[in-house]
């Protein structure tokens, strides 16, 4: 048996190894091979030409596993090998990474049994080639192990072995170890370039994962239908999201950069009341600490403190609530309770001033038919008599204000309820001399309502705007459809309402009608108003004084309503 030792070439350089490799092709062709034995040495030759050509080979693939392979395949023919294998280094143990000449069946057996072999364990331990020839061996007589090196760092092992009892010479050894040396070069590029691949593909992993978290938070900071900027240290927006920019129909670009005073405010400098700075000092957040008018939409402004990373303060969440719906319903439901509190109030009120009323109507009855013919004082009657009219008007309003109206409601055409609230009214106005035009624009869609109630609401809005024209006014009164409402415009040229008066104009026993003869009980259009939720509408007021008022009546449609082409009429 013979078994030898080595040290391998410890260069790392490609050209030095091919260099060596030619000096061998040259040892063996004009030293080893005598010269008379010509066929010998044209066989050697080819043999050695097949092994240059296997060394010229090497490195041309980063592909590790298909490098390996051809290089195992060409190893193993150019030195008549039954098996060629590499083994790898991993976490302080050889595995096998490729084999050539092994069935299925003996690399299977192979890897669960590899690191009882003595001949890699002794390559392990000593990092040096080991040559085995032994023709005693059961299947392998020759083996031969060469340690893989690269950069002084053991990376793995070549084992060859043959059936037949033919050793490896020092000549094979020689050049073996060589294309090793070579080959472990190469591995270790494969190697690095498999490592730079893998992390690569990480990072492209972690690079999706990247954007689709961005996309993630984009669509859920989106899907937020607040609106939501966020603001930096200097309340310059930083970011905001699609609900924001479509609020303030401005472009996400425009608004990056802007100062959040000349977005939401359109000032030069922050509203005195701006929670900001009290934010930025304390880092605690303010909500709901101030209203915010946009457009027709009532918001509530919200402030908390943003963080970075690092956890230091970089600037503020700015968050608007639209309240609009939510104001409306509290001043509705106050408005109610009011409303409520005033008609208890109202029934007590008129069923106390009701009776002693009606004594003194009677006994001003009898007086006045017991006075004699000459009794020059029955102007002082009447006026008292107009007293006492105008408290019986009040006491019939506050009955009415204080017991809501209950009717029976049918599908009404609300045009002919028009039109017959006007005929009852054509006395007033033909004698102020008043024009009326009319334009309906909502093919009768029919309403489900009360056609005295919806009368009475008729008749005291034209009552009013008479009150509040001189001779020659107009009264306009216009029809059109919205989705589910039917909408009743009446509008007059009269003197208008001044913008102070403007949201107390449903109140109780608010009038303007102090300097008249007949004074106002402050309770028509807040019967008006009522009568029309009753019907689950409402009812809005607009007036621009000199110019005119225009009410505006919304009920709901009880079927299908189609908008008119229909001109005006009078």
């Amino acid at each position: 048996m013979v078994h030898s030792r080595g040290l391998c070439p410890g260069s790392d350089s490609c050209a030095l190894y091919s260099g060596c490799l030619r000096a061998a092709v040259v040892f063996f062709f004009q030293v080893s091979m005598p010269k008379t034995e010509s066929k010998s040495r044209n066989h050697m030759t080819d043999g050695l030409a097949v092994i240059h050509d296997l060394s010229l080979s090497i490195g041309t693939s980063l592909n590790l596993e298909k490098e390996t392979a051809s290089f195992l395949r060409g190893l193993a023919d150019a030195f008549s090998c039954d098996r060629a294998s590499f083994h790898l280094l991993k976490a302080g143990e050889l595995s096998t990474e490729a084999s050539y000449g092994l069935s299925q069946k003996e690399r299977e057996q192979e890897s669960r049994s590899l690191l009882l072999s003595p001949l890699l364990q002794e390559v392990l331990s000593k990092g040096e080639p080991v040559n085995l020839f032994d023709p005693a061996l059961t299947k392998y007589k020759s083996q031969f192990v060469a340690p893989l090196r690269q950069r002084g760092t053991f990376l793995g092992a070549l084992w060859l072995a043959r059936i037949k009892p033919v050793p490896f010479s020092e000549q094979d050894v020689t050049i073996i170890q060589l294309l090793a040396d070579r080959f472990s070069i190469s591995m270790d590029r494969a190697l690095l370039y498999q490592e730079l691949e893998n992390k690569n593909e990480h990072l492209q992993k972690l690079n999706a994962q990247l954007i689709k978290v961005k996309a993630d938070w984009q669509g859920t900071f989106d899907s937020i239908s607040d609106l939501i900027c966020i603001l930096d240290r200097d309340a310059r927006i930083t970011r905001v999201n699609r609900a924001f920019s479509a609020r303030l129909k401005r472009p996400y670009d425009k608004l990056i950069g802007a100062a959040c005073h000349e977005v939401i405010h359109g000032s030069d400098s922050p509203p005195l009341y701006c929670p900001f700075h009290r934010v930025m000092q304390a880092g605690k957040p303010v909500e709901q600490d101030m209203e915010v008018k946009m457009g027709d939409s009532l918001f509530a402004a919200s402030f908390f403190p943003f963080f970075d990373s690092q956890g230091k303060l970089h600037g503020a969440v700015h968050v608007f609530r639209d309240i609009t719906e939510q104001k409306s319903l509290k001043d509705k439901l106050f408005q109610s309770e009011k409303m409520a509190a005033i008609g208890k109030l109202a029934a007590e009120i008129a069923h106390e001033i009701n009776n002693p009323l009606d004594y003194i109507n009677n006994y001003l009855f009898l007086l006045s038919d017991s006075l004699p013919p000459d009794f020059d004082k029955h102007e002082y009657l009447k006026k008292m008599e107009a007293g006492i009219d105008n408290l019986a008007a009040l006491t019939r309003d506050l009955l009415e204000f204080s017991r809501p109206q209950i009717d029976v409601f049918v599908p009404l055409d609300v045009h002919k309820v028009i039109d017959n609230s006007l005929e009852f009214a054509g006395k007033y106005i033909h004698d102020k001399r008043v024009e009326v035009t009319k334009n309906y624009g909502c093919q009768a869609g029919p309403v489900m309502g009360s056609e005295r109630m919806l009368q009475q609401v008729l008749l005291n809005l034209t009552l009013n705007a008479l009150d509040a024209m001189q001779a020659n006014g107009r009264i306009m009164i216009s029809t059109s459809c919205r989705p589910g409402r039917f909408v009743l415009e009446f509008g007059d040229t009269g003197a208008g309402i001044p913008g102070e008066h403007i949201q107390r104009i449903f109140d109780p026993f608010f009038t303007t009608k102090k300097t008249q003869e007949k004074r106002g009980t402050g309770l028509g259009l807040t019967i008006c108003y009522n009568i029309v939720c009753q019907h689950g509408g409402d009812m809005r007021v607009s007036s621009r004084v000199g110019e005119g008022t225009t009410f505006t009546i919304l009920l709901p449609l009880s079927g299908k309503a189609t908008q008119a082409d229909g001109g005006p009429a009078t």
